[in-house]
């Protein structure tokens, strides 16, 4: 199943096991990257709603 939330394209697939797998599509490999499990469906969907992305380059912030 594909979803669509935040500007992301995630995938959902269901596990033999019962457990859903979440992936992200990389927009720049053009293909989908393992994230995490849920336990059911409006888990990952959660999951997906929650994540955003940032509208600057992020970059580490040494201490002086």
């Amino acid at each position: 199943m594909c979803y669509y939330a935040n500007g992301y394209t995630y995938k959902f697939v269901q596990e033999k096991d019962g457990w859903w797998s979440i992936y992200r599509y990389h927009e720049y490999r053009g293909e989908y990257i393992p994230l995490l499990q849920a336990k059911d469906l409006e888990h990952c969907k959660t999951y997906a709603d929650m994540c955003e992305a940032s509208p600057v380059v992020l970059r580490r912030i040494d201490k002086i």
